[in-house]
């Protein structure tokens, strides 16, 4: 879809324009997305879950399905997991400054709208509390944990002059606190791999596609309040991007 987007924007503003302004979404960062899955595992290695070697290979090899799935060149592949580590390292590395949109993006992809479509299928009460407090949910579950990865600094220069400044939180100490449940969930997952039954019961549920199947069901569901169609063809109407930009 990226790559239909850029295509299409590259064919709607004409090459001057959109090499003046870059690539939307380079295949950096595409590959980044790939790259990314093993961003939540490094945390658990740093935290004292250990990686094994072999287990660093799996993720590259799967990283590198995915770097093909979304046309990252070849030459950007991750041989192995030491090189997918190195890539991670690049990716997250080579943002540069803010956009001086941030703000504005950050509303529109951390705002209410988001965790409120993303609850339609709980209870109504829920839904009314979630809306009640969407902000601060967001900030709770997303931002601090990001701090926990990137420092709290991070985290308070990207909510500058948007919708989670005004509530004034101490993102350092949000961030510390977080940190503890980290380790805790940490030591649990350890315990649970120690166990002869935890693995294999986890792997037989999503060996039959029951994770998936719910995670469909609940996007049926979502998708049937806002009357939205999915038929899943949107795709295969155009390969010129024009289907995305017009």
């Amino acid at each position: 879809m990226h790559a239909l987007v850029s295509r299409g924007l590259r064919r709607k503003w004409g090459d001057d324009v959109y090499l003046k302004f870059g690539e939307p979404i380079p295949v950096t960062s595409l590959l980044g997305f790939g790259s990314g899955m093993l961003l939540g595992r490094l945390v658990d290695h740093a935290f004292g879950r250990k990686l094994t070697r072999q287990q660093l290979e799996d993720l590259a090899e799967y990283s590198s399905y995915n770097g093909r799935l979304w046309g990252a060149p070849e030459r950007l592949h991750s041989a192995n997991g030491v090189e997918l580590i190195k890539s991670l390292n690049y990716v997250l590395a080579r943002g540069g400054n803010p956009s001086p949109w941030r703000a504005e993006l950050v509303d529109a992809i951390a705002g209410p709208s988001h965790i409120e479509t993303l609850t339609e299928t709980l209870p109504d009460w829920a839904r009314k509390l979630v809306a009640r407090y969407a902000n601060q949910i967001t900030a709770t579950i997303a931002l601090a944990p990001a701090g926990v990865v990137f420092g709290y600094q991070q985290i308070e220069a990207m909510i500058v002059g948007t919708l989670f400044e005004p509530l004034g939180y101490n993102f350092q100490r949000r961030v510390r606190i977080f940190e503890s449940f980290t380790r805790l969930n940490v030591g649990i997952a350890m315990v649970a791999d120690s166990l002869p039954w935890s693995n294999p019961g986890r792997e037989r549920r999503n060996a039959s596609g029951a994770p998936a199947r719910a995670r469909i069901d609940m996007l049926d569901k979502i998708a049937r309040g806002q009357q939205i169609p999915l038929t899943y063809t949107h795709h295969d109407r155009s390969t010129s991007g024009e289907g995305f930009t017009g």
